[in-house]
């Protein structure tokens, strides 16, 4: 296994940084298993590798890998996406609050959503050289999460934290509120709103409060082995337990009793193993997230891409 440490940033990060993370060098994390499937979160993260390994990701069933490099920013998702797990020499990255892109990147939040692009095609390539040439001459995990931590700040503008609008429907849209409440209470258009914020979180208002129950739902199914499904779907206030499979295979690929049989040591990261990836596996689509048969924690689980 890739052995991680994580933590919250320093005071002046965190209204922009929620996790930071790092790993260290460590072979495929389980014997066969060559591939995995990352859930989305409904965060967007930013991953530097150490070394040359590239990160490699795979669209369906497809064999062709994409290669991105070794620095990557991922835009928030509304599908799983399948990456190459191979022997690396370790990794740091930060997982960033919804609204942050613009801030961070120079580029709207909605130009980034539902892809992973190269921190070299939005950052300063002689710059991102320097600053990799730093990470590789650390020798701890810990103080590559410091330099890390030393870049954002230095990236991130001179502001308390993200737009108080978008705060704002953001807190309220995790308090389960309706977007038409939201809209009037705001007394802006709902076509305003839904374009503010789309462009500064990456995903319609509907779409970022489906994905956040999904979330908490499948937080609980990680929990706990014992709840029924239609508990669970009960407790997130899904109609019915077919409505939360449907929301569940839309989201991920897989059916709640499929993961929760595949129990993933990690919620958001499930293991693939070779024979599925070569056959079973019939299609994660990027936009559609179906899959028939894969053979197969909390809020801040790392997102490691």
């Amino acid at each position: 296994m890739l052995v991680s440490i994580c933590r919250r940033p320093r005071a002046e990060l965190r209204p922009f940084v929620s996790l930071l993370w790092a790993t260290d060098g460590g072979p495929t994390p389980a014997a066969g298993a060559c591939h995995e499937l990352v859930l989305p979160s409904g965060a967007m993260h930013l991953s530097i590798r150490l070394g040359d390994s590239p990160v490699r990701l795979f669209k369906g069933s497809d064999q062709r890998a994409t290669d991105l490099g070794t620095a990557v920013i991922g835009g928030v998702r509304e599908s799983a996406f399948r990456k190459e797990v191979a022997g690396q020499r370790g990794s740091v990255g930060a997982m960033l609050w919804p609204g942050v892109a613009e801030l961070l990147s120079n580029t709207p939040a909605g130009a980034l959503a539902h892809r992973h692009t190269r921190l070299d095609d939005i950052w300063d390539h002689s710059w991102l050289a320097e600053v990799k040439e730093r990470l590789e001459a650390t020798s701890t995990s810990e103080n590559r999460m410091l330099v890390l931590e030393e870049v954002l700040a230095r990236r991130l503008p001179r502001v308390r934290g993200v737009d108080a609008l978008i705060a704002h429907m953001l807190a309220r849209l995790d308090q389960g509120s309706r977007v038409s409440d939201i809209v009037r209470e705001s007394g802006f258009s709902h076509r305003y709103l839904a374009r503010t914020f789309t462009q500064a979180v990456g995903i319609p208002p509907k779409s970022y409060q489906r994905l956040r129950r999904f979330n908490r739902a499948l937080d609980h199914l990680h929990r706990s082995a014992t709840m029924s499904l239609a508990e669970v779907a009960a407790a997130h206030r899904y109609a019915d337990q077919a409505h939360m499979s449907r929301e569940f295979l839309r989201f991920t690929g897989l059916t709640p009793g499929n993961y929760r049989r595949i129990a993933p040591a990690d919620a958001r990261h499930v293991v693939i193993p070779n024979d599925v990836v070569g056959g079973q596996l019939c299609s994660i689509r990027d936009g559609t997230r179906r899959a028939d048969r894969p053979g197969n924690n909390q809020e801040n689980s790392l997102v490691r891409p």
